[in-house]
This record gives C-alpha cells, sequence and structure tokens, in this order.
C-alpha cells in the first residue's frame, strides 16, 4: 500500500473513552424526554386512573372491615332480642294449676309496662281461676321466630308458637298453634316484652 492509503487502526476504530462519553451523554439527554414523557398532558389519565384505583380499592377494603362489624353487632343485638322474646312467650304461655304463682312471678320478669300491669289482672282474674277449677296445664313452645323490626330500644319479633294443654276435662293433651307478635323495650340493659298480640 501507498502512504495515501494507510490508515491507522487508531482512527478507524472509536476509542472506548469516545464511546463512554456518547452514553453518558444519551443517559442526559433521556432525563429531560422522560421529565417530558410523564408530564404529558396525555398520560395524566392514565395517572389519575391508578391513583383512583388504589383509593377505591382502600376505601373498599375499609368499609367491608366497617360493615363486617356492623353486621355483626347487629346480628348478636338481634339474636339477643329474639332469645328475650322466646323466653318471654314460653313464660306467658305455660303454667300448671299447682305452681301458679311461682310461673306467674316469673312470667313477669320478662315484661313492662302496661303490658305488665295486664298480665298481673288477667291471671289474677282469669287464668287462676280456670287453671285451679279445671286443673288446666299448659306448655308452650316456640317453634321459630325472628326480629321484624329494630329501631333503638324498641324491637318486634314475630314468633311461631306451639302450645300443649291438658285439664281435668280433657286429659289428652291438645295441641295448638298461633302466631303472636312481641313487642320488646330495653329497659335497664333487658328486652323486655312490652306487647303480645295474636296475630
Amino acid at each position: 500500500m501507498t502512504g495515501t492509503d494507510t490508515v491507522s487502526e487508531s482512527e478507524s476504530q472509536p476509542s472506548s473513552a469516545g464511546s463512554e462519553g456518547s452514553q453518558a451523554e444519551s443517559s442526559i439527554e433521556d432525563r429531560p424526554t422522560r421529565r417530558r414523557v410523564l408530564s404529558n398532558p396525555k398520560f395524566a389519565p392514565i395517572v389519575l386512573a391508578t391513583t383512583m384505583t388504589v383509593a377505591l380499592v382502600a376505601a373498599g377494603t375499609a368499609y367491608a372491615t366497617v360493615y363486617r362489624n356492623d353486621k355483626a353487632s347487629s346480628d348478636e343485638a338481634n339474636q339477643e332480642i329474639v332469645t328475650s322474646a322466646n323466653d318471654g312467650a314460653v313464660a306467658i304461655l305455660s303454667y300448671s294449676p299447682t305452681e301458679l304463682e311461682a310461673d306467674f312471678t316469673k312470667a313477669k320478669t320478662h315484661l313492662t309496662g302496661e303490658f305488665l300491669t295486664y298480665y298481673e289482672e288477667f291471671t289474677t282474674k282469669v287464668v287462676k281461676p280456670a287453671a285451679t277449677d279445671n286443673g288446666v296445664d299448659t306448655t308452650a313452645q316456640v317453634v321459630r321466630s325472628a326480629v321484624s323490626k329494630h329501631e333503638d330500644d324498641t324491637a318486634e319479633v314475630l314468633a311461631f308458637v306451639n302450645q300443649t294443654t291438658t285439664s281435668t276435662p280433657k286429659p289428652e293433651p291438645e295441641l295448638s298453634s298461633s302466631t303472636v307478635r312481641i313487642t320488646l323495650d330495653r329497659v335497664d340493659g333487658r328486652w323486655l316484652i312490652s306487647s303480645f298480640d295474636p296475630v
């Protein structure tokens, strides 16, 4: 080769220093480009949607937790109301001629207000003479019941009741069924029956 055709190896290949410099410059140049991309209005809906999704998930989790707690509390309160209604209904409708006073006293612990006054008068004037004279013995059982209304310190329960009765004139057990709407009031932390109406 002639002198004019000869090219040195150092001139024909880029130096490593030049390559590293180019990469560094490219990285520096990309930074404002990335900032421009992120701040581009076209990407705002994506960022907003992501933020909203995270917020909604957090809110949904909080709501589910509160809902579960409220539901558990409500279920517990309803169960207490139903138990009080059932126990009261059985006490009101169950009595034996040999233990009338004890049965009436037990029933009155489940009652309140005007209904308590009515029950005392009714059992004294009607139930006691009939049970004593005819040997009436009756036992009640709540077959099914549920809360139909619950507002603060007042509630209603619908109960389906079976009652088995025997007497001196009719010694064979007689079964009767009835539906009763029971109203309860919370008094000193207890649910007491304030109304007892056949439906």
